[in-house]
């Protein structure tokens, strides 16, 4: 929007809203087109059971008070609902999921220990389930911004006891690990 020419904002009233500043303000729109359209949804789906002990496993090694990555897939699914038991976890994720609901909505996502955006949950989109969007929509707690300032690493380190959570695709010879592509 900074160099363009013509400004065209989408709007619309499906899509949920999260309580926080928009990236562009609305004085360097030219046009805004309103729709209606139904926002995708990604069903839930349950853990199988090696994704559970591998949760399990996860598990053990977040604390409370620990900010939290989750990614999307079973394992990461499964991690969650092993981290019930849990307390103040925070969040800074690239990707809301269904799962982190659960964890919301059971008290143990309460961001009050972060060092990095106290009490929010932090995050650059959402796909998941119509609760995951009711959750979003003006909820004072999460804060949906630019993956350039969620995922840059300088702003990760500034999370104190930050745990990353995701499913790997590929794994070479020195241990690298692939999450995005095979």
């Amino acid at each position: 929007a900074l160099h363009a020419d013509k400004v065209v904002a989408i709007t619309d009233c499906l899509v949920p809203f999260p309580n926080f500043p928009a990236h562009i303000s609305m004085t360097r729109v030219d046009y805004v087109v309103e729709v209606d359209t139904p926002i995708a949804k990604l069903p839930y789906t349950p853990p199988n059971e090696l994704d559970r002990r591998i949760g399990q496993y996860i598990a053990e090694l977040v604390h409370d008070g620990d900010t939290i990555q989750l990614g999307i897939g079973g394992i990461p699914d499964a991690a969650a609902v092993a981290l019930m038991g849990k307390h103040e976890l925070g969040v800074h994720t690239e990707m809301f999921t269904n799962s982190l609901v659960d964890l919301v909505e059971a008290g143990v996502v309460t961001g009050s220990r972060k060092s990095l955006h106290k009490g929010k949950m932090v995050g650059v989109f959402a796909y998941g389930e119509q609760r995951l969007y009711d959750m979003i929509h003006d909820n004072p707690a999460v804060m949906l911004m630019r993956g350039s300032y969620v995922n840059h690493p300088g702003v990760v380190a500034q999370n104190e006891n930050m745990v990353s959570i995701n499913t790997t695709l590929s794994v070479d010879l020195t241990g690298q690990c692939c999450s995005e592509s095979i």
